[in-house]
């Protein structure tokens, strides 16, 4: 215990002021989601994940491929955050054939509504791997929010859907790069780069393929592919899942 004392402190009548009691929050934290009306929201995210999959259906169609699935982007309300942790857990809700791709933060100028000027505020964006096998998975997910409410009494998937400002389709270059976009490379100029690749099954054959598909884009392929376990498959050694590394020329 400390034993050194100290003398009381006393002011004087010209040094004391009254005031009023104020809340150090200011009136309350900002909410973590947007307020929406759930009927509404869920329509308006059904039709952009309805479009998102038409696209999809309609470029294929055109372009006479066949994948296994389709990129979905999916936008967080400016100055809020996305639910990227309910979106990596979906695996664990039956959504096997899901994979978050990558989140990353998008930086633009916007009206401040209390202030009038602009100001700099950041977007969350993550992209999301969807398998044809779960097609339904999120119109089930809208469906739900719009219509059900969970045990506590908000519409289902609230934190995640609620959150969530628009659904694109996330197969352009922008939805991968996380990097500053500054280093994007322009049409005009080579670059090197590297491409990481996430699939299962045969390295080889994957390896293959995509070096074929960008020597048909006649960009220049450096040979050598290292391959990572992925993370999350570490806890489970009989999933082949891995990520290969391959550097690319892109134009």
């Amino acid at each position: 215990m400390p034993t050194e004392l100290f003398e009381h402190l006393f002011l004087d009548g010209k040094q004391r002021r009254s005031h009023k009691f104020t809340s150090a929050r200011g009136g309350g934290d900002k909410p973590s989601i947007p307020l929406r009306s759930p009927g509404q929201h869920s329509e308006y995210l059904r039709k952009q994940l309805e479009k998102a999959w038409t696209d999809t259906d309609n470029e294929y169609v055109s372009r006479h491929v066949t994948r296994h699935g389709t990129y979905l982007e999916f936008k967080g309300e400016i100055g809020y955050k996305l639910a990227t942790k309910s979106l990596e857990n979906m695996r664990g809700e039956g959504g096997k054939g899901l994979r978050l791709q990558n989140v990353r933060e998008v930086e633009s100028l916007v009206v401040d509504p209390a202030t009038g000027r602009k100001a700099k505020k950041k977007t969350i964006c993550a992209t999301v791997f969807v398998s044809h096998k779960q097609r339904e998975f999120f119109f089930n997910k809208i469906q739900e929010y719009g219509q059900k409410l969970s045990p506590n009494g908000n519409p289902k998937h609230q934190k995640l859907l609620a959150g969530i400002a628009d659904i694109e389709r996330g197969d352009r270059l922008r939805c991968f790069w996380v990097d500053d976009k500054k280093l994007v490379p322009k049409k005009s100029v080579s670059e090197w780069c590297e491409a990481w690749l996430s699939y299962s099954g045969d390295i080889e054959k994957n390896k293959f393929k995509f070096e074929d598909y960008l020597r048909r884009k006649k960009n220049r392929v450096e040979t050598g592919l290292d391959c990572v376990p992925r993370t999350s498959c570490q806890s489970n050694p009989s999933r082949q899942d891995a990520i290969g590394g391959v550097d690319c020329r892109m134009r």
